[in-house]
């Protein structure tokens, strides 16, 4: 390209740009502008369309000038290197131009493969057998309904021989599934799937926004932070094109993927970003809370991770860095299963993925599985429903990263997290937001928060408004005046979906099947269960009224991509979204939203009245410790020491004590001072009755949160007493606190 006409992005918004496969430009329709990549899987050709003479499609192809490659590992404990990124300065697209004619073709390796051709099953996967991009296949293309070709110029069909679903036209050379011709941009909606890292600067002050307080078995608990970090730092790269089927009408697929040879990424440092921390004990025992509460949340959560995972499976575990063919899988596992669900078939297998109650050796794995479903929707929200609020134009520069331990994390935090260098500003904004208080005459986080489950609620009725009464709703659908013979065979097919839903519903009635698995069972077993030698897509008569049938069922399978889900920017691909979000378990958090928004002080009071366990409290904070933990308190118990000693252990932080030198705490202070590995240091003020006793009774942890009050961190303090402590946020109050630890230290060294 020329100075003139060059194209300039950076960071994640390039990423969205210069996606491969999806159309760059176009000028007055006569020339057309893609980057076009190398992958792994496919033999790739540039065609001379005067000369027919071919070359294979090389590296310089798609990029030239100077690049950085650096190799991406998976930060999960795998140190194998996973993928090679590339990071072009300069990109040439390919022009395909009316009056300069040539090809590039894509032959996906198993055509290479002796005797192979498509079959039934092939349809299930969504990699194009054969892509071939020119002028007249962007400008009148053809495609296979069911993604065997993504486009092509050629209006006979070029798999014809090699395809056993093929099914002669208006002419024995032309298969009623391949169709054309159209535009290559309304065929599909293109987009590039994005594997991202972020990592923190363990030393650099941040600003903490909230604490998510919620409550568990009747007591106030901390589940996690809310904070501000302006030196994150992000490694991005696209590993895949996904297209989204828009006007390509397939059949069984809504969208096809094909891989890069190489990735196209880039490294940041010094982004802004919120994170939100979780306290993994607290979430682990919210979530159980959770699902032995409602018994709704239990069958989603059991259901999507039997699907996704397998019924049989003893362990779950994802990978970041990796496409997954596991949404496939549980789409066709699911199919598999509505196969067995008959009506006079009382034991049809449905019930045993609802087998997850508490006493069941799967509730362990369950509760993982939950606490990661809640944090991916939670970042799912703010990305997708939270920021355009503020900034509907800059949406594509923000994107979302998960720790957790079912990737092998020991950590469970959320990064929310603006590409643009420097900071746009917007989510300054949203953390100005979050920590202030609710005001009726300002935008408040509150109020988004509410709207946000009101259109939940709203969602619900839209999506799955027949949810309840399907029976009733699906037999207009036996009423159509069409051929007679057509009629029974189309009565058969709903009655099929009647005994489907009716049946689930005796095994889970807060549950449904999805509507995609419901979808490509009946398309698959039509021509062996209703209509003989025909098959569903048979005429465009019966497509329509196919469609129609299935726009009738609940579309919003406990999350879909109008309410939780997202159309791109997921860490996961989109056949993996529907089993991995959950919209009724975020409104669920959401709801405990107007207990700790805005909120500066928090007050935990125990005893009497209260079941507040203050020595929960206390450990659910410290367990929120990144840095340094100062505890002031005049009298401590050697279990108290125990928890501390944990925690440094664990995280490796800083663990300071100021407690009084008396006889009363001598088994703490040798507990502390006698840990020969890291032991804790311990300042001791002198128990002198002459002098001003030490009082205080405080904990900071990080220098940014401050919990003081009348408890003694001994067992009775934090347990069987009547105490208050408040916990405070506010950077001028906390400070204050500090200078009051800092001017007893000195008096200590003084004496």
């Amino acid at each position: 390209m020329t100075k003139s006409n060059t194209t300039r992005r950076n960071g994640i918004q390039a990423l969205y740009s210069f996606t491969p496969f999806a159309l760059l430009f176009s000028r007055s329709k006569e020339d057309y502008g893609m980057i076009l990549v190398p992958s792994p899987f496919y033999s790739t050709v540039v065609i001379n369309g005067k000369s027919s003479r071919w070359r294979q499609f090389t590296d310089n192809d798609w990029y030239h000038g100077s690049y950085n490659k650096f190799e991406y590992y998976d930060d999960s404990g795998n140190t194998g290197k996973l993928k090679t990124v590339v990071h072009p300065y300069l990109i040439k697209p390919k022009i395909f131009s009316r009056n300069t004619p040539f090809e590039i073709e894509y032959t996906h390796n198993d055509l290479s493969k002796t005797g192979k051709s498509m079959a039934k099953w092939d349809y299930t996967e969504p990699f194009p057998k054969l892509m071939k991009f020119s002028y007249e296949s962007l400008t009148q293309g053809y495609n296979c309904r069911y993604g065997f070709i993504l486009i092509t110029d050629e209006k006979n069909c070029p798999l014809a021989n090699k395809c056993k679903l093929f099914q002669p036209g208006n002419s024995t050379k032309t298969c009623k599934h391949y169709v054309g011709p159209n535009t290559y941009e309304r065929l599909y909606k293109v987009m590039p799937h994005i594997v991202r890292t972020v990592r923190e600067y363990p030393f650099s002050d941040k600003e903490i926004l909230a604490l998510i307080q919620v409550n568990i078995k009747g007591q106030d608990r901390i589940l996690g932070k809310i904070k501000y970090d302006d030196k994150l730092s992000l490694e991005a790269f696209s590993d895949a094109t996904i297209f989204k089927d828009n006007l390509a009408d397939l059949y069984y697929l809504d969208y096809l993927w094909v891989s890069y040879k190489e990735a196209i990424g880039f490294k940041q440092d010094n982004l802004h970003g919120i994170v939100i921390q979780f306290n993994p004990k607290a979430m682990d025992e919210y979530v159980e809370e959770l699902l032995n509460n409602s018994r709704s949340i239990r069958d989603w959560m059991c259901l999507k991770m039997n699907m996704y995972f397998g019924n049989d499976a003893k362990y779950i575990r994802l990978r970041k860095s990796q496409s997954s063919t596991r949404g496939f899988e549980a789409i066709s596992r699911f199919s598999n299963l509505l196969n067995g669900v008959k009506a006079t078939n009382s034991n049809s297998g449905i019930g045993k993925y609802f087998d997850c109650d508490s006493d069941s050796p799967k509730f362990e794995i369950l509760k993982m599985f939950t606490s990661f479903v809640l944090i991916h929707t939670i970042a799912h929200v703010f990305v997708e429903g939270i920021l355009p609020i503020f900034s509907p134009s800059l949406h594509n520069q923000f994107l979302y990263y998960i720790e957790h331990p079912i990737f092998g994390d020991s950590k469970e935090n959320i990064y929310i997290i603006d590409t643009i260098q420097g900071g746009s500003g917007v989510l300054k904004i949203l953390s100005e937001l979050i920590k202030s208080k609710p005001n009726q005459f300002t935008l408040s986080m509150n109020m988004i928060v509410n709207d946000i489950i009101q259109s939940y609620s709203k969602h619900e009725k839209t999506f799955n408004k027949n949810s309840a009464n399907l029976s009733v709703e699906l037999q207009k659908y036996k009423k159509v005046n069409i051929h007679f013979k057509a009629q029974n065979q189309l009565n058969k097919l709903v009655d099929r979906v009647i005994d489907i839903y009716d049946l689930w519903r005796s095994c889970s009635k807060d549950t449904f099947p999805l509507h995609v698995a419901v979808r490509n069972y009946l398309a698959k077993n039509f021509q062996e269960e209703i209509y003989g030698s025909e098959e569903i897509y048979g005429s465009s008569e019966n497509r329509s009224y196919f469609k129609d049938l299935i726009s009738e069922l609940p579309l919003c399978w406990d999350g879909c991509n109008a309410c939780v889900g997202m159309d791109k920017g997921c860490m996961f691909m989109p056949f993996d979204q529907p089993f991995l979000i959950s919209r009724n378990l975020v409104t669920m958090f959401l709801n405990t939203a107007n207990n700790w928004l805005g909120k500066s002080v928090f007050t935990i009071v125990s005893g009497i009245t209260s079941t507040n366990s203050l020595l929960d409290v206390f450990k659910d904070l410290i367990l929120l410790a990144e840095r340094e933990i100062i505890l002031v308190s005049p009298w401590i118990s050697k279990d108290t020491i125990n928890i501390l000693s944990d925690i440094k252990y664990r995280r490796s932080i800083k663990v300071k004590v100021i407690t009084l030198d008396s006889e009363q705490n001598q088994r703490a202070i040798e507990e502390a001072e006698n840990n020969n590995n890291d032991p804790i240091i311990v300042l001791k003020f002198p128990e002198d009755k002459k002098e001003k006793l030490l009082h205080l009774k405080a904990l900071v942890i990080d220098g940014s949160i401050a919990i003081t009050g009348s408890a003694n961190y001994t067992n009775s303090g934090l347990g069987s007493n009547i105490e208050i402590v408040n916990i405070i946020l506010d950077p001028d109050n906390v400070k204050s606190v500090l200078k009051q630890i800092e001017d007893i230290e000195k008096s200590i060294d003084k004496k």
